[in-house]
């Protein structure tokens, strides 16, 4: 068993950054095996990077920040406890890569939402004159250009309506684990992406709760526990790699005894 330690900015930094290790280790296994664009690869490649870049920031933060700062470290362990959601429920579902094609399809639909919100200012407040902003003209060249695409064709649910496949709610996914015990767990996760969501949107509440020293071991707790999903993502996301390449997973300071959940 992992020897126990006091919680501590410390422990938060050296455990960020060993699991940040452990996630460029498995990604040091892939060198010359992805070469080729394919979507379940490039999503789980994605993810393991993702989690040693922002468990890196996060080390870096606590190290470098002023004023006991939680703000930044909440927003990027919102980002981490968001990986976790996805890959959790996407592992557990049988229908993995066309889920992974419907989330990719959502934030296709995201983009062109936001673009024509842009176009639709343009048309509205400078007559569709505004150099730096989309036409109406463009934006339906825009559209056409991405329907035409064979490798996009997945993505939709009507084509001719350019209308897209949809995802989950981060809600619904969260709930949406059949397993009892698991469930538990996806719904604590879910809990903690909801209380670090409030340092997105910035209020007095979230004020409070940075200044309040009463909060720090709190605060503290909750960062160490989503070093766990972080571990367990970068975990999950390596399975499509050791079955594909018959890998194993490294594991050098045995960070599973310590981070590994029990799937069934």
């Amino acid at each position: 068993m992992p020897e126990f330690q006091p919680l501590s900015e410390a422990l938060i930094i050296s455990e960020a950054k060993k699991v940040a290790a452990f996630a460029d280790a498995n990604l040091n296994q892939l060198d010359g095996l992805c070469e080729e664009k394919i979507l379940l690869q490039d999503y789980y490649l994605g993810m393991i990077r993702r989690q040693a870049i922002l468990l890196n920031d996060i080390a870096t933060l606590f190290e470098h920040t002023a004023h006991h700062n939680i703000s930044s470290i909440f927003i990027l362990a919102r980002c981490l406890l968001d990986d976790f959601l996805h890959v959790f429920y996407l592992k557990l579902n049988e229908e993995e890569e066309e889920n992974i094609t419907k989330l990719n399809a959502d934030v296709h639909r995201q983009m062109f939402n936001s673009v024509e919100v842009i176009m639709q200012s343009n048309h509205e407040h400078f007559n569709g004159q505004n150099p730096f902003y989309i036409t109406d003209a463009e934006f339906a060249a825009l559209k056409e250009q991405f329907a035409n695409r064979e490798e996009n064709d997945a993505y939709f649910s009507n084509k001719a309506e350019f209308r897209f496949k949809k995802f989950k709610k981060l809600s619904e996914i969260a709930t949406g684990i059949e397993d009892f015990e698991l469930s538990k767990l996806s719904q604590r996760a879910f809990y903690f992406w909801k209380d670090t969501s409030e340092f997105i949107h910035y209020s007095n509440t979230t004020f409070e709760k940075e200044i309040n020293p009463d909060n720090r071991l709190h605060n503290l707790a909750v960062i160490e526990e989503i070093i766990l999903y972080a571990y367990n993502t970068v975990e999950l996301s390596f399975r499509y790699f050791r079955d594909l390449h018959a890998l194993n997973l490294i594991d050098e300071e045995n960070l599973g005894e310590r981070y590994a959940i029990n799937y069934v």
